[in-house]
């Protein structure tokens, strides 16, 4: 929630009183709603910087006056973000998301706000400012550390950005990229991952932030694309259990039933789970508390740990030792958890549908009701990318590409075309890095939109 003053107030925890109430015993009537509980920081700031800057490009072509909301709510964090640097203290009820004054972790939230917002402004301000507090990135980013969101935001920055900047940024991509499969060889299953409480979202995280996001860099990087699917593939069953680690949909050997959720312990619902949530996955040293207590917490559906009627012991090979029963050691329900997990779902689905960057499918039988030239995707890309377009009537449609001087470099569509959802791939091979314009003419329609070669 922003203040007045422009700072992001933390809200922790619901009634501003406790960190948690018991498990399974309380309605959400009886729960006190959530509040303000933690003061502005710089730290919370940054981050919601960072989204809204980014949210007012992605939401300008739909929604003009809510993308310029967006804008000026990010404009006004970060004036109070510059004017209240040592703001850290966000102690509160909550301290499990607490990171304090560590100025390393802080670097990297205002590095992320100084992405995003000369992503949203070309504004040379944000270039200095994001040099400044440049960190190389060293793993996935979460609620912690930003700076691989901060990296992969700057690559996508088309005017302002130091190209030098880029280049190295890139090149660390590749390198965790190069990790990813590395650790996956070591792996049984080819699962790249970390084992601590939430380790299928530690696979999802590194197949989005490196696996794909190198892929969409060099699409000649087809062994990262071939990672980010097995690892894919471990969700959904192919692992120590064969079972799918997302709840409601049925695995190799068996499904979830099970997980850890307040209302749905308290309601004593069956299936004790919703679908679609994707489990902590294996804890390699799951937490001292996950044993049976007299009210059957955790519900003990396949056991818990040190069962004697299903043995899940430091004996029992990493991969093995999860439980589908409500225990927060390895079946928690988390939100950036599922998040990750739907970004590879879209990237997958990218793949299988042979390179289409439409969301929807459109239906072949139906006609657009405008002329719209999209966003290329990858963008930025090396060495090729996709344009749509969408024309409502036949036109002649001309689409070709420009450097900076307006000098032709292709003609991608010079012909008549029939009316529909249209698409078409152009290869930056032979071209030079830097910044292209492609411009459509459909009719009496006329657009351009810029994009990025980074070789």
């Amino acid at each position: 929630m922003q203040d007045s003053n422009g700072g992001f107030w933390g809200s922790a925890c619901p009634g501003c009183d406790n960190y948690s109430y018991a498990y399974g015993t309380s309605f959400p009537s009886d729960v006190n709603p959530y509040c303000k509980s933690i003061p502005p920081t710089a730290q919370n700031t940054a981050k919601a910087v960072a989204v809204l800057a980014y949210a007012s490009v992605v939401y300008a072509p739909y929604d003009i006056a809510f993308a310029n909301g967006c804008l000026s709510a990010a404009q006004a964090g970060w004036t109070w973000m510059v004017n209240n640097p040592t703001a850290t203290n966000d102690a509160g009820p909550c301290g499990s998301y607490q990171q304090g004054s560590d100025p390393a972790l802080l670097k990297t939230h205002r590095m992320w706000a100084a992405a995003a917002m000369l992503y949203a402004t070309g504004d040379p301000v944000y270039e200095a400012a994001f040099e400044n507090d440049f960190v190389v990135i060293d793993g996935i980013s979460s609620f912690n550390k930003s700076e691989a969101f901060a990296g992969s935001l700057y690559l996508r920055v088309l005017v302002g950005a130091n190209q030098t900047s880029k280049n190295s940024i890139q090149q660390r991509i590749f390198t965790m990229a190069d990790g990813v499969r590395t650790d996956a060889s070591a792996h049984p299953f080819q699962f790249a991952t970390a084992y601590y409480w939430g380790c299928t979202s530690n696979g999802m995280h590194r197949s989005a932030q490196f696996s794909w996001r190198a892929y969409a860099l060099d699409t000649n990087r087809v062994a990262d694309r071939d990672q980010a699917l097995l690892n894919l593939d471990y969700i959904f069953g192919r692992n120590f259990f064969n079972q799918c680690y997302v709840s409601g949909i049925d695995g190799v050997s068996k499904s979830r039933v099970h997980g850890f959720h307040h209302w749905m312990k308290v309601l004593n619902a069956d299936p004790w789970h919703f679908p679609g949530a994707l489990a902590g996955g294996p804890n390699q040293s799951p937490e001292l508390n996950d044993i049976s207590f007299p009210n059957a917490q955790p519900y003990p559906i396949w056991g818990y740990w040190g069962d004697p009627a299903n043995p899940r012991t430091s004996a029992t090979p990493v991969d093995g030792r999860f439980t589908d029963n409500d225990s927060w050691s390895t079946n928690e329900i988390a939100i950036n958890w599922n998040a990750a997990l739907l970004y590879n779902l879209y990237a997958a689905k990218y793949i299988a549908r042979g390179g289409s960057v439409n969301e929807i499918s459109p239906d072949p039988s139906t006609i657009p009701t405008s002329v719209i030239l999209h966003q290329n995707f990858p963008n930025p890309f090396n060495p090729s990318t996709v344009i749509r377009y969408s024309l409502p009537v036949s036109s002649r449609v001309v689409l070709k590409v420009y450097n900076l001087l307006g000098e032709k470099i292709a003609t991608l569509v010079d012909g008549t075309e029939d009316p529909g959802f249209k698409s078409v791939e152009w290869s930056a091979t032979g071209v030079p890095s830097g910044i292209y314009v492609y411009r459509i003419i459909a009719g009496t329609f006329t657009d351009v939109r810029k994009m990025a070669v980074i070789k």
